[in-house]
């Protein structure tokens, strides 16, 4: 049988890990891709220093770095380094569905 290479989201459950925050991941060889889905409920107030590599697919959010403030939209890719503190804050009215690539 020929291994298949297609990440099928819609067959997956979604995974609640908080308040306005919830994801389906797919992992293989110890890679991960996640589609996120973040509500106008979520908040964190903890910087992050995680790297992220994703992919907005639906909606706007904005990221606070220690020295300015960013925001990003539907199809942006948004690239943040391992070790570059961040806090990511999802605006009243608004929610934000991504991809995020850990390969």
């Amino acid at each position: 049988m020929m291994e298949s290479h297609l990440v099928e989201f819609d067959n997956m459950e979604w995974i609640e890990v908080g308040e306005g925050i919830r994801f389906k991941c797919f992992e293989k060889s110890g890679k991960k891709i996640r589609l996120i889905d973040l509500k106008d409920t979520y908040s964190d107030t903890d910087w992050c220093t995680n790297g992220h590599s994703s992919y907005i697919v639906d909606g706007k959010f904005t990221v606070k770095f220690e020295n300015h403030t960013e925001n990003f939209n539907t199809g942006d890719t948004v690239f943040i380094a391992p070790g570059t503190r961040h806090i990511a804050m999802v605006d009243k009215g608004f929610s934000l569905k991504m991809i995020s690539f850990e390969i």
